[in-house]
């Protein structure tokens, strides 16, 4: 081979490394590209996750369990009767507001203590239901997102939809909405917000309004006119259910009141979520 040659030859392998060198540099780039989309799809997705096995948090108030009436347990066992294979913590304590939990170090502690599936938030209803208080609500609302996506990016958001005072804001000084009223705004405000700040709804208060206006005959409120019967912690805990598993609450042996009917409750609650999920921004 003559000098020629050998010339020609080096420059077709200068070339062809050159080429290589390109692609790869081009390959990585696309790879970098990648991995930073799916991470940020991770941190601002709301999207319910499909586990097979979910971990479950709740974090609230009195509103969640109040003197035995209590929530979280009925969806505890409406997941064991219905073969679900859930971890469900809590953190709710009387009194205890959004505003309080997101500077509590036991809530903090709590959300960071393991990958999350879902995290259900219960936060004021008299705070929600009126424009000029959403600054004691939303604003941390919002803030809980944040502080759940930072150790669970994949987590589900879930915000309780309030149900409205028996007596509405009558009772405040100034102040003159019924209940009806009342769980209209909150019907409002609850769909607005949870689309703004992409987080899901479970449509309590709603559930509780269509069993009301359907004259539902068991008393869902405790005499205090705000807090949950045991039937409506029932009603409740069938909302959260359908909300996590896109399912109606299997029947559970449970001690409810005299009028109350079981089966409507879960249906209703079950209805009432999968009737709209665009609107309680569920996907």
């Amino acid at each position: 081979m003559g000098k020629r040659d050998n010339l020609n030859w080096r420059r077709y392998g200068v070339i062809l490394l050159l080429a290589g060198c390109l692609l790869f540099l081009l390959a990585c780039s696309k790879n970098d590209n990648s991995v930073s989309a799916d991470e940020n799809t991770e941190n601002l997705a709301n999207a319910r996750p499909d586990c097979n096995s979910c971990n479950v948090l709740f974090i609230g108030s009195s509103y969640l369990a109040y003197i035995g009436n209590d929530v979280i347990d009925i969806f505890g066992r409406f997941a064991e009767a219905g073969g679900k294979d859930v971890h469900i913590e809590r953190r709710d304590v009387g009194g205890r507001r959004l505003h309080h939990h997101v500077e509590d170090p036991f809530t903090l502690e709590k959300i960071r203590e393991r990958q999350w599936d879902y995290v259900i938030l219960q936060g004021n209803a008299a705070y929600l239901s009126k424009k000029k208080w959403h600054d004691n609500i939303i604003p941390f609302l919002e803030e809980m997102r944040g502080i759940i996506k930072e150790t669970s990016p994949n987590a589900c958001v879930v915000y309780m939809m309030p149900w409205a005072y028996l007596d509405g804001l009558a009772w405040l000084p100034d102040e003159t909405e019924t209940y009806e009223q009342m769980q209209d705004s909150l019907y409002h405000y609850t769909t607005q917000v949870v689309q703004e700040l992409d987080i899901a709804t479970a449509p309590a208060g709603w559930a509780w309004f269509t069993a009301i206006q359907n004259n539902y005959e068991a008393e869902l409120y405790l005499n205090d006119f705000n807090h949950q019967s045991i039937s409506g912690a029932y009603l409740t805990a069938a909302v959260f259910y359908a909300t996590v598993y896109g399912e109606e609450a299997p029947m559970i042996t449970f001690p409810l009141q005299d009028l109350d009917d079981p089966p409507y409750l879960r249906s209703l609650g079950f209805q009432t979520v999968m009737g709209n999920l665009p609107l309680w921004n569920i996907y």
